[in-house]
């Protein structure tokens, strides 16, 4: 064996801090790339157990980690760089959370968020799909990708204000098949102000669902400055929002 190939054998690279490390560094590896133990202790996991308030008709939210650190760095790098090591440790890692919870494998069906098909023709993949699949997995609760679908498309949540992610939002998505009594997961990548999350469990109770709950990779956690303003953006709109889930 070449020096190359023994070097490569002993050692691969974080996709959290972007360094090549030993093997016995990492807390885990997927052929050449991993997670170190460093960048593992640093993510800000949730606790076992825990879940997060969410907007009705989602009736509660789990996720592994808050939204800060090297989980950032992971999810940017797969859902805007398509790079699918990160992808692939990301999935990992929503295996294990997952299967810590078997009161999952009391639901029907988990139905990622869908994007505009103008955003997957650009992306080439949805990444709520893949961390659907990733719950899947470890629960063997099948994925739906058919039901929920997007009526038009939509701006970035991410480069809006909460109150443009509101209006930007609304109707932007329809149930085509009967959820009578069923109980749906909602898997998507990062839980903000919940308004996608919020609109799309609103789509599938108006087709019958009976239960829905989110899922989401990570959570980002708002400081108190953050949670006043929202509140208060959400107080102006509340009548329109229940408009809106009629």
């Amino acid at each position: 064996m070449r020096i190359f190939d023994l070097l490569f054998a002993s050692h691969a690279v974080c996709i959290g801090c972007g360094r090549k490390k030993r093997r016995g560094d990492f807390f885990i590896t997927d052929g050449a790339a991993g997670l170190c133990s460093e960048c593992s202790e640093n993510l800000k996991r949730t606790r076992r157990g825990q879940s997060f308030e969410a907007l009705s008709p989602v009736s509660y939210l789990l996720s592994p980690f808050e939204y800060s650190g090297a989980i950032v760095t992971v999810l940017r790098n797969f859902k805007f760089r398509s790079d699918f090591k990160n992808g692939d440790i990301l999935a990992r890692l929503i295996e294990d959370f997952a299967a810590a919870y078997p009161h999952l494998k009391e639901f029907d069906a988990i139905i990622p968020v869908p994007l505009s098909r103008e955003r997957m023709n650009d992306r080439g993949f949805n990444q709520a799909e893949i961390i659907a699949r990733a719950i899947s997995r470890a629960v063997s609760v099948p994925v739906d990708t058919c039901t929920l679908v997007r009526t038009r498309n939509t701006r970035r949540q991410s480069d809006l204000t909460a109150l443009e992610r509101r209006t930007n939002i609304i109707n932007a998505f329809e149930a085509v098949n009967d959820l009578t009594d069923k109980k749906i997961i909602i898997a998507d990548d990062v839980y903000t102000t919940g308004i996608t999350m919020r609109t799309c469990a609103a789509a599938l109770k108006r087709a019958g669902a009976a239960d829905v709950i989110g899922f989401s990779a990570a959570v980002r956690i708002p400081g108190e400055k953050e949670r006043r303003d929202f509140e208060h953006l959400r107080s102006l709109s509340l009548a329109r929002i229940r408009q809106q889930g009629k």
